[in-house]
């Protein structure tokens, strides 16, 4: 059965975090992983498989629905369940214009990006910030290891 597989590799932190020795050992973390058990989940009518990796400190950090019969959005990127093209949309609070990664029929497409959030906790306010690597393909054949046994075809960072 053709699938599209999406994971999201989330890596957070705080300012108490932003040290050279911080960054190094983050750097040091991988870019993919074998799909999970306890990660992964199928979505849309299993049309897509969201393997979630990673901090989640604010919680429900994942974004993703259903736009059409034709189209998926996962956190900032649209999916055409038709032409299987991934699409870059952006972020809400920053207005850019959607275009065009590649198509993910048996190509694997990997996104790399940083943000911050504003974070209310305990009577503070202070940023946590992410950086997010978004790993896609489609393909007709599941295999759990996918991400880990072919390099990307498209990387954007």
């Amino acid at each position: 059965m053709s699938t599209f597989i999406v994971q999201i590799i989330i890596r957070q932190w705080d300012k108490s975090q932003t040290t050279q020795q911080d960054s190094d050992a983050r750097a040091q973390l991988p870019q993919c992983y074998s799909l999970g058990r306890e990660t992964s989940f199928y979505a849309f009518d299993k049309q897509c498989i969201i393997d979630k990796q990673g901090d989640d400190v604010i919680g429900n950090r994942l974004r993703y629905k259903q736009i059409n019969d034709e189209t998926i959005e996962i956190d900032l990127f649209r999916l055409s369940l038709n032409t299987k093209q991934l699409e870059f949309i952006g972020h809400d609070d920053i207005k850019t214009s959607a275009h065009i990664v590649g198509s993910l029929d048996n190509n694997y497409i990997q996104c790399q990006y940083q943000w911050r959030y504003r974070v209310f906790e305990g009577g503070f306010y202070y940023w946590l910030y992410e950086h997010v690597t978004f790993n896609a393909i489609y393909v007709s054949t599941l295999d759990e290891n996918v991400f880990i046994n072919t390099e990307p075809d498209i990387m954007l960072l």
